[in-house]
């Protein structure tokens, strides 16, 4: 009784799927090895056990995945941990970077509007008859830094908000 191609297709995507070492690479070139080594040595019976034999008759003959040797997994292992601990670092840094430029400019502004409450303040005089009264002058200041110490300055919006009462308070004196 001879085996029938069907059968045959059977046994043997069974065997690869099941049996065969799983780093056999399914090539035309180990198939027709297999076939041949078959044909020629287990009178062309296919079973799971005539395909072990193949395997193990054909050897190095036969291709075969890579396996990585553990060394090399661990050397692979480490150097992804490497590059995802640098490419973290890196985004860090871009980020503390635009972080960096925005704060500055934010400073940059604060120190702006606190320069502007100051020379409002600066430039606060009166006069008398055509002369600088300084002792209404001096009083006009400090009620003017009065009104700034009310305030909070230490953000922009609340420094605006400082620079609109000192200029509403210089208005009224």
């Amino acid at each position: 009784m001879s085996q029938g191609t069907t059968e045959i297709n059977l046994v043997f995507r069974d065997w690869l799927e099941n049996f065969a070492p799983k780093t056999l690479i399914e090539s035309d070139r180990n198939m027709v090895l297999i076939a041949e080594y078959i044909g020629t040595k287990r009178q062309g019976i296919v079973t799971t056990t005539t395909l072990n034999q193949a395997v193990t008759a054909l050897g190095n003959q036969l291709e075969y995945k890579k396996v990585p040797s553990p060394i090399e997994k661990a050397f692979t292992a480490d150097a992804n941990a490497l590059k995802r601990n640098l490419n973290a670092r890196s985004e860090a840094f871009t980020q503390k970077r635009v972080v960096t430029v925005e704060d500055k400019a934010v400073e940059k502004e604060l120190q702006g509007i606190k320069d502007e409450i100051s020379r409002e303040i600066n430039s606060f005089s009166v006069a008398s008859h055509g002369f600088p009264n300084y002792a209404r002058t001096e009083s006009g200041q400090k009620a003017l830094r009065d009104v700034l110490a009310q305030h909070d300055t230490r953000t922009v919006g609340n420094a605006k908000l400082a620079l609109s009462a000192v200029r509403m308070a210089k208005g009224r004196l």
